[in-house]
Parts: structure tokens; C-alpha cells; sequence
């Protein structure tokens, strides 16, 4: 067996637990692996369907020691073995480590047109510390533009603010969508 742990935090009324070695839990991935079973729904960074054990191992004792403490999602490539393998009908991502090949994409988005995009970027970009990437964070409160969000027509509709104005700084407004 390998028993993914973690220091836990932020467990409200049980704070006793705070600091605490537990097993780790994750968007329903569980943290207990039976080595004696070639390993289930496991996959590595690049995508790739890990079938072995061995290569589990390796891929565990390289992040062990690994400085990245942050995650992205990651579009899962429609070509890519897993995408037919986890597709439900909608979009497949997965949970990758924010290496430092990562920034120059959020810094890319952080300079582009639609305001959405510089959003994505401010909420990524703390994942890579740096003088850059704060210059490009400063730069990003001065940022008043507002996105928008509609789902579906019978939905709610978020009208989120990004930016530094008094009358936009934490506003999220919440209206019925309109129908028909």
C-alpha cells in the first residue's frame, strides 16, 4: 500500500487538527494506493495513463522532493488516450503541477485583450513568484474591466469585477438570467 499524507489546515471547529500528518483527499482522488494492483484512473503530467507501479513510485519520489506547492488544471488533449477513456460528454482536465514552463502562458493572458483572460492570469500567476510576475500583477490591479458569465438561459448569469476602483474591488453580482 502507499498512503499519500499531508499537513492539514484550515479545519475550522477542528483546529486540533491543524499541522497534522493526515491522508490526503483531493477532488475525489483518494490517497491510498494498493501497490499489489496495477494502478486505476492514474495519470502523469504529460498526459500520459500510468500502468505501472514502478513508474508510480518514480513519479511520487520525484514530486516528494519537488519546490512547485501549486496546481493548475490542464486541458486534456482530445487525441490524447485518456481523453476517451475520462470524456462524459463535456471538457477533460487534469490536475498538473505549476511548473515554471506554466508562467509565460499567464503572462501572456495577463497582456491580452478580453478581460476574462488578464482574470485567469491574476488568479494563476501567485503560483510563480518572481519580481516579473509581481510587476505583472501590479500592473493587473490598476485593471477595471468587468466579465461576464452566462451558463445557460435558465441559470444565474455572475457579473464578476476585476480591478482596483473602490466601486469594483470584491463585487460579484448575482442576477437571474433572462429567459426566452
Amino acid at each position: 500500500m502507499q498512503l499519500f499524507l499531508s499537513k492539514s489546515k484550515n479545519h475550522g471547529s477542528e483546529s486540533h487538527l491543524d499541522g497534522k500528518w493526515m491522508p490526503a483527499f483531493s477532488h475525489g482522488i483518494p490517497s491510498i494506493v494498493d501497490l499489489s494492483q496495477p494502478p486505476e484512473n492514474v495519470y502523469s503530467k504529460d498526459m500520459k495513463i500510468v500502468s505501472d507501479n514502478e513508474e508510480l513510485l518514480r513519479i511520487v519520489a520525484h514530486w516528494a522532493k519537488s519546490p512547485v506547492k501549486h496546481f493548475l488544471w490542464e486541458d486534456v488533449p482530445y487525441d490524447s488516450p485518456m481523453f476517451g477513456k475520462l470524456w462524459a460528454g463535456s471538457g477533460v482536465s487534469l490536475i498538473v503541477p505549476a511548473e515554471e514552463k506554466y508562467r509565460q502562458r499567464f503572462m501572456t493572458l495577463a497582456k491580452s485583450a478580453e478581460p476574462w483572460e488578464r482574470a485567469k492570469a491574476a488568479a494563476e500567476l501567485h503560483k510563480f513568484p518572481g519580481d516579473e510576475t509581481e510587476a505583472m500583477l501590479r500592473q493587473l490591479l490598476k485593471d477595471d474591466s468587468q466579465s461576464h458569465s452566462t451558463y445557460a438561459q435558465d441559470q444565474i448569469a455572475y457579473v464578476e469585477y476585476h480591478g482596483s476602483s473602490p466601486e469594483s474591488v470584491g463585487r460579484k453580482c448575482c442576477l437571474p438570467a433572462p429567459l426566452g
